[in-house]
């Protein structure tokens, strides 16, 4: 009998395979191409995340930025297992586990990461995986564009990093697509100097 780890590896192998069946025909990828229209704000990622986190029951997230300021890393200590139905709506569009009120219930939150970096690494309750978005040269204008087939197509990963002691769950975020934006002005979309509100609902939602 296959080891769970063997099993997740597994599953995670198919799940690609059909997405970039089906994700990479013409329909597909028109699909792909409608979460950069989706996203007018490349900031809005952050609040995704924490929103991930919440629907998990977490009640403590930190984040982090690396010292060169190319990779944010955010880890939380949910309660509620992440699971195979997850994993698959993080991998597809207009599709999620979430109920219609929650805040990006069509599977489509998740994707806002990509249009600020080029790979998302994710491990938590014994998942390891990653996706990785190529930018390759237009053939007909020879412009750089983004091959979002990569945020559908999940890669099982041994050696992505576990969460630290204290967390269950993590989200590491690199490469960005705009080397002239820097992630601390992200950061600073959610907790402004100047305004302290979303500080405090986040506290009322029990959140650390």
């Amino acid at each position: 009998m296959a080891s769970v780890s063997q099993q997740r590896r597994e599953y995670v192998a198919e799940l690609a395979r059909k997405n970039r069946e089906f994700y990479g025909t013409t329909d597909g990828r028109g699909i792909l191409r409608s979460l950069e229209l989706i996203f007018a704000y490349r900031w809005v990622y952050i609040f995704e995340l924490i929103q991930n986190a919440l629907d998990a029951s977490a009640q403590s997230i930190a984040i982090q930025v690396s010292d060169d300021g190319d990779t944010l890393i955010l880890q939380h200590d949910g309660t509620r297992e992440f699971d195979e139905p997850d994993v698959e709506a993080l991998s597809k569009v207009f599709r999620s586990t979430k109920s219609a009120s929650s805040v990006g219930f069509m599977g489509i939150g998740f994707k806002s990461v990509f249009m600020r970096f080029q790979e998302a690494r994710i491990s938590g309750w014994g998942w390891t995986f990653r996706y990785e978005v190529e930018r390759v040269k237009g053939a007909e204008y020879g412009d750089v564009q983004t091959d979002l087939l990569g945020a559908v197509v999940p890669i099982w990963d041994p050696g992505v990093p576990r969460p630290d002691p204290g967390f269950t769950t993590r989200f590491e975020l690199s490469t960005r697509m705009d080397q002239n934006a820097d992630l601390e002005s992200d950061l600073a979309r959610l907790l402004p100097d100047t305004d302290r509100t979303p500080l405090a609902i986040l506290a009322v939602a029990g959140l650390e």
